[in-house]
């Protein structure tokens, strides 16, 4: 049996990428999932003044906030 160095051919798909952009990635992903959750979020904590603003009932809000 013959040993083959790895060439950009047969090399894992694993080595083509560095550890920097790896992390470039997992940072661009966490802060798309922040901002997905934050997103989230808001509309619970702002309910009550923009009932109050716009007289909205309560049934309103629920299909508003369903969205």
């Amino acid at each position: 049996m013959t040993e083959h160095a790895d060439t950009p051919e047969t090399a894992s798909p694993h080595s083509l990428y560095s550890n920097r952009y790896r992390y470039y990635v997992l940072a661009l992903l966490t802060l798309g999932y922040v901002f997905n959750f934050v997103d989230r979020q808001v509309m619970t904590i702002l309910i009550e003044p923009i009932k109050t603003e716009f007289g909205a009932t309560d049934t309103q809000m629920g299909l508003l906030s369903g969205l």
